[in-house]
């Protein structure tokens, strides 16, 4: 497992997990989890893959759901965890959920690889 990143002069750096260092040389990454274009609560990317905690509508419970890409559409949806249905993230041009109604709190890597 490896990050990479891309810089405000676009050079892309690359760190394994376990380093300390970022580094201009490429790795070889056998999936990349795309970034949805939002970013959470706390100004961080979401990543497909990502496990984010999520409300619905007005109401006061709090939901995990995974980010995805239908494959069909190229749309981000989150897959609620416990109940399984599946909610899309933007309709149109219209977004569903606000920056501050999402927080990044795992991975599917982390949490259990069937979820991917």
């Amino acid at each position: 497992m490896g990050y990479a990143k891309e810089s405000i002069s676009s050079v892309v750096y690359y760190k394994a997990y376990n380093d300390f260092q970022w580094s201009e040389k490429q790795m070889d990454f056998d999936t990349v989890d795309r970034d949805i274009g939002l970013k959470d609560k706390k100004h961080r990317r979401i990543y497909e893959g990502d496990i984010v905690l999520y409300y619905l509508s007005e109401s006061f419970v709090e939901r995990r759901g995974l980010v995805q890409i239908n494959e069909e559409t190229q749309q981000a949806e989150l897959v609620d965890l416990r109940q399984g249905f599946i909610t899309p993230i933007n309709v149109e041009s219209y977004n569903l959920f606000e920056h501050d109604k999402l927080e990044v709190v795992s991975h599917a890597f982390t949490e259990n690889s069937e979820l991917r």
